[in-house]
């Protein structure tokens, strides 16, 4: 078996040809945003999908189990030159994270296909792989994102790369202000803040959506803008019940507080419901171009396809609900997050699959005949089209899953990061105040600043080096100047830092291909264990915020 390239290639394509000029600059620079980081994982998992199908039809069930050296030698080095073709750039220079790729890709599509036929025969279910584990497909997207880079730099046309999109900025201020007596004002205009921001983090969602996805108003058939602001007033209550009660509280304080973290789930919840929404729509969007909205069929009925979608969602609404009322003991989100979270997603496969496919049968067009002519439009088979919507289901639950894992928590985290600093920054909570550079705690003259550190970690290290190193650097960090303290060395005399990249990068070799996830939470207990001293405490804040 080989790499079926004419049925890769469109997907690839597909990848660059929906991207912005904005999302191409930044793609090239090695800083692509959300958006595009997500519609990598999913064209990555579309790739295995067909691959995995590929091998299965091939498969002899004599043969036994597929190996991942057998898939290896099948892929060869045609996935670098998809993309080298795709981009239209030579593909002669050897590329590391390529090969890396190549064969997390083969392990991928080996454990699919050892999934499916692990599955008893008899059992009378469609076989449907196993769903790809977040973890795995984090580093797919950090080696397909490096060796994109590699490739852009050989392009012919160079484009000078957009500045990122810019971020609610921490102020400075450290006045403080009496808290206003309108309480029911202050909720209103911190809800307000809640809103706008988790608007603003979840638009990216729906940023790849053709322009009718886009301008279509989803509010009548779906209950989204009610659940955010009801998160929005609970998060609002919160805050402002906070900070009524302790009359003056840090930024620190505040994001560490009991009362916070019980409403964190319900962020959660209505941004990953948010985020499978936009997700559907472009299934069906998908769906649409693909059997119904083609040059041989120019009467596309856009009518019936905004009565269809409403259904649609009114389903998605049914099977994905969010969090109402208090979140009972123990339940941090709902059920269906929990359900994807596990990866046992058979049943809601199944639902998904029922709800795309009754789509088509809404869409499918009647026959039409009067005295001079017969319309008829020709569909694939039934089993064609089951086929295609198992494949996108699956993607769509990988993608999930994965967004889950490594996104979810720090949108999250965002959303409460950036509601508390604009309120902050506007005064609307009297008592708040930024933490200072005096603040830290710091008692020696060897002090090492942020803004020195920032001048030694330049940005083109940050927008190179991979998104898991990035704790392990604070790990070593913490460590090395640790060690620095007790043995009384001033960092004046002799630098860590020579040391520090010595023992990430030596650390790195040896863990780079491992399947591995350190959580801000692992972070945060590592800190809370006080085997930091101030110094240490300070770069690990540094880093971690950019």
């Amino acid at each position: 078996m080989t790499m079926d390239i004419d049925s890769i290639l469109p997907i690839v394509t597909s990848y660059f040809e929906g991207m912005t000029s904005e999302q191409w600059n930044l793609s090239k620079a090695g800083k692509p945003d959300a958006a595009t980081i997500t519609t990598l994982g999913e064209k990555l998992l579309e790739i295995v999908y067909l691959e995995t199908q590929s091998t299965l039809k091939g498969h002899v069930s004599t043969d036994g189990p597929v190996s991942q050296n057998s898939v290896i030698c099948s892929l060869s080095n045609t996935l670098p030159q998809i993309f080298a073709e795709a981009l239209d750039v030579p593909d002669e220079v050897k590329l590391v994270s390529s090969d890396k790729l190549s064969r997390l890709i083969a392990k991928e599509i080996a454990e699919c296909v050892n999934s499916v036929l692990s599955m008893s025969v008899d059992s009378g279910n469609e076989s449907i792989p196993r769903i790809t584990p977040p973890e795995r497909l984090q580093c797919m997207i950090q080696q397909a994102g490096k060796m994109i880079r590699e490739l852009m730099r050989n392009l012919k046309c160079k484009c000078a790369p957009c500045e990122s999109r810019k971020k609610v900025s921490q102020s400075s201020s450290s006045s403080s202000k009496k808290i206003s007596e309108d309480r029911e004002s202050l909720l209103s205009a911190t809800s307000k803040t809640v809103r706008e921001i988790i608007q603003d983090e979840v638009s990216q969602f729906n940023e790849s959506s053709s322009e009718e996805i886009s301008n279509y108003d989803y509010e009548q058939e779906s209950s989204s803008t009610l659940e955010m602001k009801n998160v929005a007033d609970d998060v609002a209550e919160v805050i402002v019940d906070e900070i009524l009660w302790q009359n003056q509280v840090d930024l620190e304080t505040a994001q560490s507080s009991p009362s916070l973290k019980k409403v964190f789930g319900r962020i959660k919840t209505c941004a990953a419901k948010q985020f499978a929404q936009a997700s559907i729509r472009h299934l069906v969007e998908r769906l649409n171009i693909k059997y119904f909205d083609s040059p041989d069929n120019p009467a596309f009925d856009k009518v019936l396809s905004r009565q269809s979608m409403q259904s649609v969602m009114s389903d998605i609404d049914a099977l994905l609900p969010a969090v109402v009322g208090e979140i009972q003991q123990g339940q941090n989100v709902s059920k269906w997050i929990e359900v994807i979270l596990s990866g046992e997603t058979v049943e809601l496969t199944n639902e998904l699959k029922t709800i795309l496919s009754n789509h088509i049968d809404r869409m499918r067009p009647k026959t039409t005949s009067g005295p001079k002519r017969t319309s008829v439009m020709v569909l694939p088979p039934s089993a064609i089209i089951s086929a295609d919507i198992l494949a996108m289901v699956w993607c769509f639950l990988g993608v999930m899953r994965w967004w889950l894992h490594t996104q979810a928590e720090t949108l999250t985290s965002r959303v409460i990061t950036h509601t508390l600093e604009k309120a902050v920054s506007e005064g609307s909570i009297g008592g708040a105040s930024l933490p200072s550079d005096d603040s830290q705690g710091s008692d020696s003259e060897s002090e090492v600043t942020p803004s020195e550190f920032t001048e030694e970690h330049s940005e083109e290290q940050e927008s190179t080096e991979d998104g898991r190193k990035l704790p392990i650097r604070i790990i070593v960090m913490k460590l090395v100047y640790g060690i620095f303290d007790k043995a009384k060395v001033l960092v004046d005399l002799r630098s860590p830092n020579s040391i520090i990249e010595y023992l990430v990068e030596k650390i790195w070799v040896e863990i780079e291909d491992e399947d591995f996830e350190i959580t801000p939470k692992m972070m945060q207990r590592l800190h809370k264990r006080g085997a930091v001293n101030s110094r240490a405490s300070v770069l690990a804040a540094q880093v971690t915020v950019q």
